[in-house]
């Protein structure tokens, strides 16, 4: 599964001690007369486990200082400013000398230690560029002393985590993530792809012709299994339709998906589209498109183009078709076949991508694939 896109903070060490946010430190002093308060303490609050000491140093030293608890039996001081943490609760001590005095709040916890965590998931999906999210379940529930999580990748060029968990895709594979506590280790597995069949698998065979649609390009979203330029009227978004989303994608908002799912329209010149296909009987196969235009168009098939630093590289250009002409209008169909339209592919999974030429645009929605016996 994904993980979710809601931040959690990972931070289980000292959790209870964010009380202490709404009291004000040594800043703050009273002023009794003109005096021109100076008073300084070496700390400007404390969070202390029931049992823990620390000592306050009160400044300038040639001054007398007088110390005191508010509530003494949630935290004591002496006469020299060593503080005991005495039971869990919350007060201040104060040192005071003459007409001056300074304020040091005082968070009096009950040590409950770790003794272990999970993570939210042990799996994660992503693409490049985009982030997914980890975060820390400590056990018990309420632990307040362990160390901060420290966050690594055993592999950063393939997805990367940072400090507060949140790791992001850089290039296809797998890669471990692993989050540290007291010594103790959690892993994730992180798996990063571009793109992923829709609607697959699409399986070519030797046994039938394998229509692809149009719309059921792959997951993945722009740049990944899309280009669009985003300016065309009538966009997914706003064309009467959610196919793309009613099947479980919703990162193709841009892309110009018409009716219910039956064409692709409003294209221009270098927008492409990218198909995972599974070949089970490697040879030769004829592609033919079926496009309806006003006027001359043309598109290219590539194949097999390699996703590195978050691009397409290394596309080998298969197919150029000739420019068609108009087909009688934008609803009006055709199947474009030529002769020499052969795609020759070994068995197992490849990448298609079909890339909109110039001068004209076009719908589009069919690539038609069909075995050359031998």
């Amino acid at each position: 599964m994904k993980v979710k896109n809601q931040m959690k903070n990972s931070r289980i060490a000292g959790v209870c001690l964010l009380l202490l946010s709404c009291i004000t430190g040594c800043d703050h002093y009273e002023r009794k007369g003109d005096v021109t308060p100076d008073i300084t303490v070496n700390e400007q609050s404390l969070n202390l486990f029931v049992g823990e000491t620390a000592q306050l140093k009160a400044s300038p030293v040639e001054v007398a200082f007088t110390w005191s608890s508010e509530d003494p039996e949630v935290a004591t001081v002496d006469g020299n400013g060593l503080v005991t943490a005495v039971s869990e609760g919350i007060t201040v001590i104060v040192a005071s000398s003459g007409d001056m005095s300074c304020n040091v709040p005082v968070n009096s916890l009950v040590r409950i230690p770790l003794t272990g965590f999970s993570l939210n998931v042990t799996y994660v999906e992503t693409n490049p560029g985009t982030y997914a999210e980890l975060w820390v379940i400590p056990e018990p529930s309420n632990a307040n002393d362990a160390s901060l999580p420290e966050w690594r990748s055993r592999d950063r060029d393939i997805a990367t985590v940072d400090y507060k968990g949140v790791i992001t895709g850089v290039n296809e594979g797998t890669a471990e993530v692993v989050c540290t506590i007291n010594g103790i280790e959690r892993v994730a597995s992180v798996e990063v792809w571009a793109t992923k069949p829709f609607k697959g698998p699409h399986i070519f065979s030797a046994d039938n012709p394998y229509t692809l649609k149009a719309v059921d390009f792959d997951y993945g979203g722009r740049g990944n299994a899309w280009n669009d330029d985003n300016t065309g009227a009538n966009q997914a978004g706003t064309a009467g339709t959610n196919y793309r989303v009613d099947n479980g994608d919703n990162n193709a908002g841009s892309v110009g998906i018409e009716g219910a799912g039956n064409n692709l329209g409003y294209t221009v010149a270098g927008e492409w589209l990218v198909y995972t296909i599974q070949v089970e009987d490697a040879g030769d196969y004829k592609v033919e498109a079926e496009i309806a235009c006003n006027g001359n168009s043309v598109y290219r098939i590539e194949l097999d183009g390699v996703f590195n630093d978050g691009y397409w590289k290394s596309w080998i250009p298969v197919i150029s078709s000739p420019q068609h002409a108009s087909t009688g209008g934008w609803s009006s169909y055709q199947w474009k076949t030529e002769e020499n339209h052969i795609m020759t592919l070994t068995a197992g999974e490849h990448r298609i991508r079909f890339v909109f030429g110039s001068p004209t645009a076009f719908n589009f929605r069919n690539l038609r694939f069909t075995y050359q016996q031998p």
